[in-house]
Formats: structure tokens, sequence, C-alpha cells
């Protein structure tokens, strides 16, 4: 008798959703700026303001940004600007990096 096995790597297509608004108010609803992936290999977020300060960074896609800066201060109310870079493969199992920017707007 003899035996073989093979290899199954799954290559799903990498899928972001990018909320535009949040308001991180404590109301437990949309308090997180935070990205919807599905399949993603590798991820990296950055947050600016509008005066280019870095609020937020992460390379988890798990994690979102609460609405305060750097130092731990709440941000205040107005608009910022995203940069999503995102990992995975597209439909036909090929590997592609997507590299997003945006605004999002803070409420409180």
């Amino acid at each position: 008798m003899g035996s073989d096995s093979i290899a199954i790597e799954e290559k799903c297509p990498l899928i972001l959703y990018i909320p535009n608004v949040f308001s991180p108010n404590g109301d437990n609803i949309n308090d997180f700026f935070k990205v919807s992936v599905e399949q993603v290999r590798r991820f990296r977020m950055e947050i600016f303001s509008r005066w280019g300060e870095r609020m937020y960074y992460t390379e988890d896609s798990q994690e979102g940004w609460n609405g305060n800066t750097a130092s731990g201060q709440s941000a205040l109310p107005g608009v910022y600007v995203y940069h999503i870079f995102a990992e995975g493969y597209n439909g036909k199992g090929e590997l592609v990096s997507e590299q997003l920017s945006g605004d999002l707007t803070l409420l409180r």
C-alpha cells in the first residue's frame, strides 16, 4: 500500500470595508474607527490630523482608533486622514497589495 498527501492553500479574496464616520462618545456604538477586513495577510493603518500629526498607528487589523491623540488626549471633532496598506489575494488567487487613503469624520 502507498499513501499520498495534498497541500491545500486557502486563497480567498481580500475584502475591506472602511467606514467614513465614528463617534467615540462612550455609548458603545461606533466608538472606534475600525476597518472590517477579511482574508488579509498583512495590514497597516495610520491616521493623521489635518496638520499632518500622526494620531494612530497599528499593524493589527483587529484594532481600531479610539479617537485619542498619540499622547492620550481626546482628539477634537473634525476630519482626519487615513492611510491603509493591506495585502491579500484577488479573485484569481494572485497576491495583491492595496494602498488606500481617504478621510474620516470624528463626531463627539
